[in-house]
């Protein structure tokens, strides 16, 4: 292990891929203080390797050629430590990859570079790819940036491993009872709506389970649950902020189109009795339910809030088809496209979080941390403000009729 490429936080990542690589080359400190040095400011690597320059690549070797040197991909430069002092930077607007070649043992990518003579990269199929597309969809470590606001401190107390947000009720489900059984504590407990209780049956138009701010509605039935069910809770009680539908069975497709045009969140109940959110609402109440609790839960639901609306805005704003039309022919077709996998990585992280409460607190900080640096980086990259105030380019007028008359 080398300490200072695994402690750098601009580093620190990629070098945790290289050295579980069966291809890795030893580094000495210097190589390594050679590419910290060299890295630019705002930069981070991407990923380690082996490359040669200025010699052609032989698709056919089978191991990493001998007077190939340890070398960085950092977003902006390749950096390639000398055995002197001095790394050789080439910078990555000045290469051009050419070709990939994937063996069983080793995989190499070819790059094209402006001064002349070719730069050949070498490593694992996987690291050939950060190398080609960039790191963007993969990274776990960025350096911090002032685009992306530091996470909160913790300590208000609430438990950060507590099964609460996930419905982690202990028991099996068992009758209809027990199912209300498990909306009411779901309402109450996970979701904030202290002192909900069950209605009992009497009266209660098809409301299982009330508190002054929700009604919830509650199905154990051998077949999912259809729009007509939702639409009828949805009439009872309008004026309540929140309503709520819990099914032991699903739901049909009908039914969650239905719950999302009209606002009703959407739990499923498990045979294990544990609650599960459907659907936008239905997780934007369970976010909800931690800062009506307060604590820890509350401090971590807001700061997953911040990044999840920043990094949607950036995404409405700067990845639309028109603008990255627009920003391949600003920034060239490899820079836009290395860049926005960022951004992409970003938002395919939010559809992989970890549940407040489903996990440790700074578990779930970390991942949102990550992918709000990640889609932080991708807009500075391209000169773009994060998450920007409007569309980097307004999408076309559609015509009509009215225009040619």
């Amino acid at each position: 292990m080398n300490r200072l490429l695994s402690q750098d936080p601009r580093t620190m990542w990629a070098w945790s891929e290289y050295e579980n690589s069966d291809l890795a080359l030893p580094v000495d400190d210097n190589a390594a203080r050679q590419v910290l040095e060299a890295i630019p400011e705002g930069d981070h690597v991407e990923v380690f390797g082996a490359v040669t320059v200025g010699k052609q690549s032989d698709w056919r070797a089978t191991s990493i050629p001998e007077d190939a040197y340890f070398a960085a991909r950092a977003f902006n430069a390749w950096i390639i430590p000398s055995r002197g002092w001095r790394p050789l930077v080439i910078p990555a607007s000045t290469t051009r990859h050419t070709a990939n070649v994937h063996g069983p043992q080793l995989s190499q990518g070819s790059f094209r570079v402006d001064s002349g003579g070719e730069l050949c990269a070498y490593g694992d199929h996987q690291a050939v790819e950060w190398f080609d597309q960039g790191a963007g969809s993969s990274i776990l470590r960025l350096p911090d940036s002032p685009a992306a606001p530091t996470p909160p401190s913790l300590g208000g107390g609430a438990a950060g491993t507590s099964t609460a947000g996930l419905g982690g009720r202990a028991g099996l489900l068992g009758d209809w009872r027990t199912a209300e059984d498990v909306a009411r504590w779901h309402m109450s407990g996970p979701l904030g709506f202290f002192g909900a209780r069950l209605t009992g049956g009497v009266s209660d138009r098809g409301v299982d389970v009330e508190h002054p701010e929700a009604a919830a509605q509650v199905k154990m039935q051998a077949t999912p649950v259809g729009a007509p069910q939702i639409r009828q809770l949805r009439g009872t009680r309008p004026q309540l902020g929140a309503h709520l539908f819990y099914s032991t069975s699903g739901y049909t497709s009908a039914a969650l189109e239905e719950a999302a045009e009209t606002g009703v969140a959407l739990f499923a109940v498990g045979d294990d009795a544990r609650v599960l959110p459907v659907g936008g609402r239905a997780e934007a109440l369970v976010l909800d339910g931690h800062r009506r609790r307060g604590g820890d839960d509350a401090v971590v639901a807001a700061y997953v809030q911040e990044v999840t609306s920043r990094i949607g805005r950036a995404a409405r704003n700067h990845a639309s088809p028109e603008s990255i039309d627009h920003l391949r022919r600003v920034h060239g077709k490899d820079r836009a496209h290395r860049a926005i996998r960022y951004l992409v990585g970003a938002m395919e992280a939010l559809e992989e979080a970890p549940a407040i409460g489903g996990a440790p607190h700074r578990e779930v900080l970390g991942h949102f941390r990550n992918a709000d640096l990640r889609a932080a980086f991708s807009c500075t990259a391209l000169g773009l403000p994060y998450p920007g105030d409007r569309p980097a380019v307004e999408a076309p007028k559609r015509r009509t009729a009215a225009d040619f008359y």
